[in-house]
């Protein structure tokens, strides 16, 4: 009888102690699941379409509230003459306002998914290029080519609109499109270099597509 009593004794400790410890590992996953993300105030982004033309394009993002951030861009252009012969050198700038639709997810939702959704937003920009470049034109009374140089500058504005993803909190990425107005100034009349929404130097409404991959912290 007294080994029972003391066996009883001892499975009631031991059951009060897998109790509690069940009752810790439980709280501290409900802590997991509720808790949020540290808010996003700044991301740094490149924009890997840009390579592909010889710019390299840097973003700042910085939210100024929850709804309502600025983007500044900035990029330096710089290529040697190639197989299409033509080269130049030029710099970019760029300024967006974005203004949220949806609000950025910072919630315990969100912070259950290692992948989530930021926000929807929309926009106005202002943008301006600077490029000076020499191309290669036939001279049909000459019989060859001809270098061509071109000192323009381009300003355009207009509206976007576009979606971010975050990955961890840690990693975006953000896709947007829109359109606006361009018009160039300083293109070489002596050119008969046709101009489309793809060259430098084009005047009229332009398409805009980007995308941008960043840091937050």
């Amino acid at each position: 009888m007294y080994r029972i009593k003391h066996l009883f004794i001892a499975f009631c400790l031991l059951t009060g102690i897998a109790q509690l410890g069940q009752a810790q590992v439980a709280v501290q996953v409900d802590t997991l699941y509720i808790t949020e993300y540290p808010p996003v105030k700044n991301i740094f982004k490149i924009s890997p379409f840009h390579f592909a033309e010889a710019t390299f394009l840097m973003s700042y993002e910085r939210f100024l509230s929850e709804t309502v951030s600025l983007q500044v861009s900035a990029g330096l252009h710089s290529r040697e003459s190639s197989f299409i012969g033509q080269s130049g050198f030029g710099v970019q700038e760029e300024l967006q306002a974005r203004f949220y639709l949806l609000k950025p997810e910072n919630s315990s939702a969100g912070a259950r998914q290692f992948f989530f959704f930021k926000g929807l937003f929309a926009g106005p920009y202002v943008y301006h290029r600077w490029r000076q470049q020499q191309i290669s034109e036939w001279d049909w009374v000459a019989q060859q080519n001809v270098p061509i140089d071109q000192n323009i500058n381009e300003v355009s504005g207009g509206v976007i609109i576009g979606a971010q993803i975050a990955l961890g909190n840690v990693f975006y990425m953000d896709l947007f499109t829109g359109g606006g107005i361009k018009r160039s100034f300083g293109r070489n009349e002596s050119s008969q270099q046709f101009y489309d929404i793809t060259t430098v130097g084009y005047n009229g409404v332009l398409p805009k597509i980007g995308f941008n991959i960043g840091v937050g912290f």
